[in-house]
């Protein structure tokens, strides 16, 4: 049973949000890496039929600092805001760490009883709410099944290096 279980824990893309990133040259330790950047967009064309296409960027980190601020045309405001933007990433990261460490992150869980959603005692209810919560009650009290949920939880926090938290 507890091998079902298991299975029954989903595993975490490693395609973050549709962006697949390819290392493309990596011949000498300093040399910049090209990207090849590819992300689906869905649109609605002029007859609003849906359509997807998917778009592919190449592109070169900066060697250095100086090579990031020529591309920039040496505005500091750019880098003030990226900065800025790192730093406040990095501080919500902080906490997002330190709260979740407290317990089994809520993405953790609902991801586990997906499964469980199509079960016969809890597919008869029709509020989620409701089904969720009964889903929990007869979960809560199996050590082993809770061991599971909190071995996931730090699997996914020691793999979530960037902190992306949309649905938790």
């Amino acid at each position: 049973m507890i091998a079902f279980m298991k299975g029954m824990i989903q595993t975490r893309d490693e395609t973050r949000k549709g962006r697949r990133v390819n290392k493309m040259s990596k011949n000498v330790a300093d040399a910049p890496v090209t990207e090849t950047l590819e992300k689906e967009y869905t649109y609605f064309d002029a007859e609003l039929t849906q359509k997807s296409e998917k778009a592919t960027v190449s592109f070169t980190a900066p060697a250095n600092l100086q090579e990031a601020m020529d591309r920039i045309s040496n505005n500091s405001d750019v880098v003030k805001d990226a900065l800025t933007a790192y730093l406040r990433r990095a501080a919500l990261k902080e906490a997002r760490s330190a709260v979740l460490s407290k317990g089994i992150s809520k993405k953790t869980v609902l991801n586990f009883i997906k499964a469980w959603r199509e079960m016969p005692q809890y597919r008869t209810i029709s509020e989620r709410k409701e089904q969720t919560a009964q889903i929990l009650k007869d979960i809560k009290d199996i050590p082993q099944i809770l061991a599971m949920l909190k071995a996931k939880a730090a699997e996914d926090m020691a793999k979530d290096e960037d902190g992306d938290d949309d649905d938790e």
